[in-house]
């Protein structure tokens, strides 16, 4: 009976050693381990039924050490405990941000291309087997092409050129070794041209053979724009008048947008920006080019399905102005302009001693205050000694009033209104003067958040 124990051992550790390895290498790990195990027990009690001692029992001892050292090994080569689950993995290209490692180029770049317009782009996944046919898509309007790559195992360079400029749009890089399902997107925003998608595939090192595959598909969605390009500079900018709206966007390759307006009176402009991206930079401009008022308009949340608007307010002299607006991110944006005229009665400027404009007792003067102004002046003359009563009324929040004597040029009074008047409610404050007979100046100077309509009505008592 002991005899059939030691040969019952001595069998299943020789079935339990090898299986374990058999198991390894078709990476059922798991199962190698018990086996292992199960093998060395049953060697162990082959040992100990044969009654070996001494030298004999420590040399096989370690022999199976050595067997155990192996399997070890084999379970570490081949494979962890629990086979890897493929997943997929979603992400944006936005440049070469993805590292290739221990890579070289296998191929080169070659001219033969599959044409594609943007109403036949792939919706569903298309194979890519020769990397030296490069895809080239023809865009008829601006807007959002997405292309989608799913490639397992696999290491490719990309770039996008303009086919009419040559210039290179945008690179990128794929890469991935692990065996898992990726999809990655490419996101650019285009102008109307032909495109080249240029993709090298780079050589890989991998230890074992591995399943490779790369597919795309890509779709288009047009801005549907009327902005006529180009209109980079303050020589073509777009005209727009009063009421004007117009679509827009920035691509790729665009930097400046300008539009142009003639405000033939003085009056309020009011630009409606509506931003179907991030971010964009907005400046209004003089005649001349100069900044008269500059915004940075951010916001993370504006999409296409979720734009967000801003409202600027300008008050405004009769001229020529430029809005410019400066890329920060890419895509759609609205602008309108709305101009409202000032009630003001000025015909010429009142800004000066000189150029003061004369009133008599019981006269209201609408004014206006514009974003380039600084003051105005008026001239009163009383025959007699009496009390000077001034009114004033605006739609915004303060001024300083200066009584000035002709005779001498010195202030007689001066003081800080604080009307706290806005744009839906107008505000007044009057005040009384005791004046010798003679002749006033009589200033009003804006501070400089203060711009807008305001009415001043004077009476000698």
């Amino acid at each position: 009976m002991e005899n059939k124990y030691e040969k019952f051992n001595l069998i299943l550790s020789i079935i339990g050693l090898i299986g374990s390895f058999v198991f390894a290498l078709f990476e059922k790990q798991t199962i190698a381990l018990i086996a292992l195990v199960l093998g060395l027990i049953c060697f162990y009690g082959w040992i100990q039924f044969k009654g070996f001692t001494g030298r004999k029992k420590w040399g096989l001892l370690l022999l199976g050490g050595a067997v155990l050292l192996m399997g070890t090994s084999a379970y570490i080569l081949f494979g962890s405990l629990e086979p890897e689950l493929a997943q997929k993995k979603d992400s944006t290209i936005n440049s070469s941000t993805v590292s290739i490692k221990d890579t070289t180029t296998s191929s080169k770049e070659s001219s033969v291309k599959t044409h594609y317009t943007q109403n036949q782009l792939p919706d569903s996944w298309q194979p890519i087997v020769d990397f030296s046919v490069h895809n080239q898509i023809k865009i008829t309007d601006t807007g959002h092409l997405t292309i989608d790559f799913r490639f397992q195992n696999k290491s490719i360079s990309g770039k996008v050129l303009s086919e009419t400029s040559g210039k290179e749009i945008t690179t990128f890089n794929l890469y991935e070794s692990n065996g898992v399902p990726t999809v990655e997107s490419l996101n650019l925003d285009l102008a109307a041209d032909t495109y080249s998608i240029v993709l090298t595939e780079n050589q890989t090192y991998q230890e074992k053979e591995q399943e490779e595959k790369m597919e795309w598909k890509a779709t288009f969605v047009s801005f549907e724009s009327n902005e006529k390009e180009p209109n980079n500079d303050m020589e073509s900018a777009i005209v727009l008048k009063n009421g004007n709206e117009i679509s827009a966007n920035f691509t790729q390759e665009d930097e400046l947008d300008y539009y142009k307006f003639l405000a033939e009176n003085a009056g309020t402009l009011k630009v409606t920006t509506t931003m179907y991206m991030g971010a964009v930079d907005f400046a209004l401009l003089d005649q001349d080019g100069k900044e008269i008022k500059t915004n940075n308009f951010y916001d993370s949340e504006a999409s296409m399905k979720e734009p967000k608007t801003e409202e600027l307010m300008f008050d405004l002299e009769a001229g020529t102005y430029y809005v410019r607006y400066k890329k920060k991110d890419t895509g759609k944006y609205e602008i309108k302009l709305d101009f409202t005229i000032s009630n003001s009665v000025l015909k010429t400027k009142n800004d000066t001693l000189e150029k003061s404009l004369e009133v008599n007792s019981g006269d209201t003067k609408n004014m206006f205050f514009s974003m380039q102004d600084d003051c105005h002046y008026f001239k009163i003359t009383a025959a007699q000694s009496g009390k000077l009563k001034v009114r004033v009324s605006a739609n915004f929040q303060s001024m300083e009033l200066e009584i000035i004597n002709a005779a001498d040029k010195l202030t007689v009074k001066k003081e800080n209104l604080y009307l706290n008047g806005s744009e839906k409610e107008v505000k007044s404050e009057e005040l009384e003067y005791d004046l010798d007979a003679g002749t006033y100046y009589i200033k009003c100077k804006r501070n400089s958040s203060s711009t807008g309509n305001y009415e001043i009505a004077i009476n000698w008592l």
